[in-house]
């Protein structure tokens, strides 16, 4: 099968450029208004570029306004009417352009990543390059929706194993009644140490100077242990950071075990959000250059949030906004669907 440089509508005969795909092979089946062309080689196409069969089918139909459809069980991609293969190349080259080369230096090294906003971004492996996609597009939409629908159909899946789904109003309940808690106890400390403060700074005016003496040395031993405190909860903390990140790497490696998941809620038992998910990303990036963790990311989350480990939405969603980009791109798809989601649940509140 003939092979041409992935460079879209420019022309690079360079024959040592590296980045190579089939050439478009199609023929047209049918008569009549059941005419149809049938792009036979899809799949070896969308391998090379990096880009779900699908999309870049339904790219063609909006391009060209006709009906598409894409078949995965017989990887059969069908545009309706009659349609050469040099035509269905050069929409595929303003394809390539549009959605596949990097802006910045016209490498196809590039993933596409749908930020909490709904905007889907260039991604480069080469040079970095982080930029929008042009969304005044019509195939946006369509990438936006498939993005949810397989979100919505992993969650449907995930709730059929849990054996129901979780009520997230009532899991903003318990979050709003653990922020209030929070709250509440976190006045109490701050008037309390200020009492003490207060308290530590009056001096006794009946006190002799051997009884100040004695007071500094009582503040100085106050100190000491405050310190010997902290280092021992410092060491404690490690320890707890080790066992949750050993345990979330094993819930990495089979995200849908509820043993691993248990696990899981033991080692972090107590731990604020902020630390689960700043142990997630270190398990997710352990295991040397292969990262074997990384596969796991998206259901990985979607486990920890149906089990209430990480129920705090803004939380996640701010973590997902400065993780690695590595844990970003794999987790792109949870992010989207939990920042859909809020939103849904903030719509039904109002209403």
């Amino acid at each position: 099968m003939a092979l041409v440089n992935i460079t879209g509508s420019r022309v690079v005969e360079d024959p040592t450029y590296r980045y190579k795909m089939p050439k478009l092979a199609a023929r047209t089946e049918g008569r009549g208004n059941g005419i149809h062309t049938l792009i036979i080689n899809m799949n070896q196409i969308a391998d090379a570029i990096n880009r779900p069969p699908d999309v870049i089918t339904k790219y063609f139909g909006v391009e060209l306004g006709a009906q598409t459809r894409w078949e995965e069980e017989n990887t059969k991609s069908t545009v309706n009417g009659a349609h050469t293969a040099p035509d269905l190349q050069q929409k595929l080259n303003t394809f390539i352009d549009k959605f596949v080369l990097c802006p910045a230096c016209l490498l196809p090294e590039t993933s596409l990543v749908i930020n909490t906003k709904g905007t889907i971004k260039h991604s480069c492996n080469a040079c970095g390059h982080k930029g929008p996609v042009d969304m005044s597009h019509k195939l946006c939409t369509y990438i936006l929706k498939q993005a949810e629908q397989e979100l919505s159909k992993a969650k449907a899946a995930r709730a059929d194993q849990n054996g129901g789904k979780v009520d997230k109003k009532e899991k903003r309940e318990k979050k709003d009644k653990k922020d209030k808690s929070d709250k509440i106890s976190s006045s109490s400390n701050v008037v309390s140490d200020k009492a003490a403060v207060v308290q530590a700074s009056v001096p006794d005016e009946s006190s002799s100077d051997d009884d100040d003496y004695r007071g500094t040395s009582s503040v100085a031993a106050s100190i000491a242990a405050q310190r010997a405190a902290s280092v021992a909860n410092s060491n404690a903390s490690t320890v707890t950071s080790n066992a949750a990140q050993t345990a979330i790497e094993k819930l990495l490696l089979t995200p849908k075990d509820a043993t691993a998941c248990k696990n899981v809620a033991l080692a972090v038992k107590g731990m604020k959000q902020t630390d689960i998910l700043r142990n997630f990303t270190n398990a997710a990036l352990a295991g040397g250059d292969t990262f074997p963790h990384l596969k796991g990311v998206p259901i990985a989350l979607s486990t920890l949030y149906e089990a209430d480990i990480l129920d705090d939405e803004d939380t996640v969603l701010a973590w997902g906004t400065t993780v690695d980009e590595r844990v970003r791109t794999k987790a792109q798809p949870f992010l989207t669907w939990l920042a859909t989601a809020d939103e849904e649940d903030d719509d039904e509140d109002e209403e």
